[in-house]
């Protein structure tokens, strides 16, 4: 009796192992290219990244609030026709309105866009542009 239930015993187990479900047949490795997926896309980093920041108590926001700049309506420069064109075919190369002092680039202040129309533009605290002249 004891031989019985050891040769059934092994009867069913060998059956398991070598058990393949009849839906077995529908997926194929082969199939599917490892190469089409891109694994960087998700990264494992992000994650604790937001966690950590989710769990850290808000700073204070303490943002001085400034005055915007009055715009020097009555200082609009003006510009030799040959240095107009100069930084509108420099604004054009670059994408970028070119301002008229050099180092102000990207601060509120007198700008040539690609037309060559002489502009100001104000530059907020939060980086927005507002155009006032």
């Amino acid at each position: 009796m004891l031989l019985g239930l050891l040769l059934t015993t092994m009867v069913v187990l060998v059956r398991r192992a070598n058990y393949e479900p009849d839906d077995a047949e529908w997926f194929d490795d082969g199939e599917y290219d490892d190469d089409e997926y891109d694994d960087d896309y998700y990264e494992e980093t992000e994650e604790p990244i937001v966690e950590t920041a989710r769990n850290q108590p808000a700073a204070p926001q303490n943002i001085p609030v400034q005055a915007a700049p009055t715009t020097p309506l009555n200082n609009r420069p003006t510009l030799a026709p040959a240095e107009i064109t100069r930084l509108a075919t420099e604004a054009g190369r670059l994408g970028v309105m070119q301002a008229i002092v050099p180092n102000q680039q990207g601060a509120s202040g007198w700008y040539v866009d690609v037309s060559g129309e002489i502009q100001y533009w104000n530059v907020g605290t939060d980086g927005s542009w507002n155009r006032t002249a």
